[in-house]
């Protein structure tokens, strides 16, 4: 289903929900990975060699997987 609101090249299928993403918009999630060098205080910073690919996902999405939660978005 095309949400029409969401013009063509910023509009993905998110990929924790599987509905429409608006990917130019604020709070929405890529999936991204590279090395992150380790702080003396523990924890990491400064993401080098960063590789994006095109995966995106709902803000709302991702906070729900990170407290597990497992019911639908909508």
């Amino acid at each position: 289903m095309t949400d029409s609101k969401i013009p063509g090249h910023v509009r993905a299928q998110c990929e924790l929900c599987g509905r429409e993403v608006n990917t130019g918009v604020d709070g929405v999630y890529r999936w991204t990975a590279g090395w992150m060098m380790n702080r003396s205080g523990g924890g990491g910073h400064s993401l080098s060699l960063k590789q994006s690919e095109n995966k995106w996902a709902h803000g709302k999405c991702v906070e729900d997987k990170v407290r597990g939660y497992q019911g639908s978005m909508f």
